[in-house]
């Protein structure tokens, strides 16, 4: 009865070992869907953490479908096995750590950032109070109050204003819309150009004001 079960335990610790539990990995490769006759479906190479063991074209979970957000090569994973099967890997997280730390953000906000390899930052962040923020290159990434270009809808006002570089266009919630361009020139090119109401052109304290077919100032 002991040689049974001994072998029964031998059996066991065989079969224990060769069930694989959750493990950490760093992406060596990423193959992207590029192109619709490919046979990519979204898959990375992952080096298994402390192990001599790299497991090819690694399924990646999402959390939706129609998202692809793929992982960089040097990223850290969380690779998991199916019923434990060595064969059966899918990589289901990933995790910041000190050499690729999160973006700068507050409690309750809602932040994607894209870090493009030559250092800029693009950023959609929707902050706590309601303001969205679409900005190409950020500057200031702590609050998102300097980039290269700009929109950003205020959560409390309403108000839009759209930046690129010195030149901005605010439109004041009800209110008013706003055109600044620094001295820089403005075109408009069209076949027919309406303005209903008045329109009034001021240089310095001399302006002009046209008002139907009336003219006035100047």
């Amino acid at each position: 009865m002991s040689r049974l079960l001994e072998i029964i335990r031998s059996v066991v610790r065989q079969e224990l070992a060769q069930q694989r539990g959750s493990v950490l990995g760093v992406v060596t490769t990423v193959f992207p869907h590029t192109a619709a006759d490919d046979d990519f479906n979204y898959e990375a190479n992952v080096q298994l953490k402390h192990e001599a063991l790299e497991l090819r074209k690694v399924p990646l979970a999402v959390n939706h479908v129609g998202v692809a957000t793929p992982p960089r090569v040097g990223d850290l994973v969380l690779v998991q096995f199916i019923n434990g099967d060595l064969n059966q890997p899918v990589i289901t997280g990933r995790f910041y750590h000190a050499d690729e730390r999160p973006p700068l953000h507050q409690e309750d906000d809602l932040l994607f950032e894209q870090r493009v390899p030559d250092g800029t930052l693009n950023q959609l962040r929707f902050t706590s109070d309601g303001t969205i923020y679409l900005q190409r290159d950020v500057t200031k990434p702590e609050d998102n109050s300097e980039a290269k270009t700009s929109l950003k809808i205020d959560g409390v006002s309403g108000d839009l204003e759209i930046k690129s570089g010195e030149i901005a266009i605010v439109i004041t919630n009800d209110t008013d819309i706003q055109i600044m361009a620094d001295g820089k020139p403005i075109d408009v090119t069209c076949d027919t150009f309406t303005i209903n109401g008045d329109l009034v052109v001021s240089n310095g304290a001399n302006s002009t004001t046209i008002s139907g077919n009336e003219i006035t100032g100047g």
